[in-house]
């Protein structure tokens, strides 16, 4: 968390067309407003791309990134490259496939 209380969640996502909806629900339910995702897809060759832009395109605070398949870490560390060079300080790292709760807590 950075100092406006901001979250930053990162998700990498390598085929999740059937399960990122799920995940992007149950984020998006929370009843903590102020944070942010960047998915990133990792070179998807299913609709994990379309899926991320369709919530991008309703939810003003997901940004998409889509890069060639080289694994979660390096989908990972692509996120936090951007979050840095934003000026953002906190994160916390999401698989895509848990669901989280509604509290943030």
């Amino acid at each position: 968390m950075n100092d406006n209380g901001k979250i930053s969640v990162i998700i990498p996502a390598y085929n999740a067309e059937k399960t990122i909806g799920k995940c992007l629900d149950s984020l998006f339910a929370q009843t903590y407003g102020n944070f942010e995702i960047i998915a990133v897809n990792d070179g998807s060759t299913d609709g994990t791309l379309d899926a991320l832009n369709r919530y991008a395109a309703s939810h003003a605070n997901m940004r998409v990134i889509d890069k060639r398949n080289e694994g979660p870490a390096v989908a990972r560390n692509t996120a936090l490259d951007l979050l840095f060079e934003s000026g953002g300080g906190g994160m916390t790292a999401r698989n895509m496939s848990p669901l989280s709760t509604p509290t943030i807590g």
